[in-house]
């Protein structure tokens, strides 16, 4: 087999799986289509795909990782995986439920200190009686009280970590693979957390990629809104949000765009934005919107935007930094499409609490991110920078914007001189971008306190004074650990 894979390698017939596979990374990459008739051939000899690097269940873990891992997780197990030095298993079904249906499993990982714990019973895991096999990718529950596709996250479990017993090898129609189909039982695994191995967030995130990979696909991972801002169609943010595009597009996710100049998008809030207007009434934007809102007076092209806002599973606002903000035709997007009931005036307001937000919101459980472009230097937005620090003026999009109606916030790219931008650095900037769009599921987001989480005060909405004493501004709307700005993300997306 070792002889036969050497001479596949040797040919360029590797990995032919993976259609986004990497200039750096060993193989050839072929399109679904290219690839479907060669599969075909494989299937016809139970072990020729092994001799192509194109086995399950490593094809579809690989895909997993290729899409979620972090550097040093593709360090670890991808990059091992795509040279075929090791095997991997898919650790998912259980014997106690119908779990083919990932919202049954009960396998528990639970946070303990610095470590995850596991606790499960899981059988028919191909690949686990593999002599080379490493790696389990172990599906269980990590929030029971989460609604029920947002319950399950995916962790990396080295084969060797302690408390991973294999029971048996099942049979299979009398026959007993020597790769295996086998009962694993998971004792109190501990994963530490030092390096992070939790792969994905939420079942309907990632679990579906390495189903659909070994059986059909049957419809996107995620659904993405592009709001994009900029008049020339030939400027480097256009480059860029078609890159953005295709590269989700090509990792399986749904992408909708709402190119504000192309649509003509009318900025400005006003008494024209409802359908039932009377002549002579004093207009108020907050009761206007509501009225509208909740009777389904808004214009059509407000309802439009508000559908795919609640369409999305994540948002991201690119633009050009104009005069320390977004343009004014994207901020009549958000003036017009955040209306009362929908992205402020929800929940309740009492002595505990002050109404769904900042943190809380209709848009909860969703992500967002800045794409941003701009003329000046990095080092004019550095902490000693004479425009001030990029996440200070970035603050009251990422923080107002964003955080106040409930998305996780994560940290911004942002490309810097941009009339400085030739082939060769656009192409070390779409790759960076890249790097970040494949964790988008996955990165932490920015650790703002939320409001209603005990460190305001309540009706003062003013941070307690023992918080983060001698920290003012911004700093003192994080979390102390794990905050997360444009600069740590960039230095962890490098690393």
């Amino acid at each position: 087999m070792e002889s036969l894979k050497e001479q596949a390698r040797a040919e360029g017939l590797w990995n032919l799986f993976l259609p986004h596979l990497r200039d750096d990374e060993p193989g050839t990459r072929l399109t679904n289509l290219e690839y479907a008739p060669l599969a075909e051939i494989m299937g016809r000899v139970s072990w020729a795909s092994e001799v192509f690097n194109c086995n399950a269940p490593d094809t579809g873990n690989m895909e997993l990782l290729h899409m979620f891992a972090t550097p040093a997780q593709r360090d670890q197990w991808l990059t091992p995986l795509l040279d075929g030095r090791i095997r991997s298993a898919f650790a998912m079904t259980e014997p106690e439920v119908a779990s083919s249906d990932a919202t049954n499993i009960t396998t528990s990982i639970r946070r303990d200190g610095d470590d995850y714990v596991i606790n499960g019973h899981k059988w028919f895991i191909t690949n686990a009686a593999h002599p080379h096999c490493k790696l389990f990718i172990v599906m269980g529950k990590t929030d029971q009280q989460a609604p029920a596709h947002r319950q399950q996250s995916m962790i990396l479990v080295p084969m060797d970590t302690a408390g991973v017993e294999i029971v048996r090898n099942i049979t299979v129609v009398n026959h007993v693979a020597p790769e295996g189909h086998c009962e694993i039982v998971f004792r109190d695994v501990r994963v530490t957390t030092a390096i992070p191995d939790i792969l994905g967030i939420h079942f309907q995130y990632a679990s579906a990629m390495p189903i659909v990979t070994v059986f059909s696909h049957e419809g996107p991972i995620m659904n993405v809104l592009i709001i994009y801002a900029h008049p020339e169609p030939k400027s480097l943010s256009v480059s860029l949000k078609d890159f953005t595009v295709r590269h989700l597009e090509r990792a399986g996710h749904t992408v909708q765009v709402s190119d504000l100049y192309a649509m003509n998008w009318k900025a400005s809030l006003d008494a024209h934005d409802t359908s039932e207007r009377h002549s002579g009434e004093r207009f108020f934007a907050s009761l206007a919107s509501k009225h509208a809102f909740e009777n389904g007076l808004q214009s059509k092209d407000i309802a439009r935007e508000q559908d795919k806002l609640k369409w999305a599973d994540a948002v991201i606002l690119q633009f050009p930094l104009w005069w320390f903000s977004m343009p004014a035709i994207m901020k009549g997007w958000v003036e017009r499409v955040y209306a009362y009931g929908l992205a402020y005036g929800v929940g309740e307001h009492s002595d505990a609490r002050w109404g769904g937000r900042y943190g809380e919101g209709r848009f909860a459980g969703k992500r967002a991110m800045l794409i941003v472009t701009t003329g000046g230097w990095e080092s004019h937005y550095s902490a000693c920078g004479i425009n001030g620090p990029i996440d200070d003026v970035l603050f009251p999009i990422q923080h107002g914007v964003l955080y106040y109606p409930g998305f996780e916030v994560l940290p911004p790219f942002v490309v810097y001189r941009t009339s400085r931008v030739d082939e060769a650095k656009y192409a070390e900037v779409s790759e960076a971008l890249g790097r970040r769009l494949d964790t988008l599921w996955t990165a932490a987001p920015i650790a703002f306190l939320p409001q209603n989480g005990g460190a305001y005060e309540i009706p003062a909405l003013k941070l307690r004074d023992d918080l983060a004493p001698g920290r003012v501004g911004l700093p003192r709307t994080l979390k102390m650990r794990g905050a997360a700005t444009a600069t740590e993300a960039d230095e962890a997306t490098e690393a």
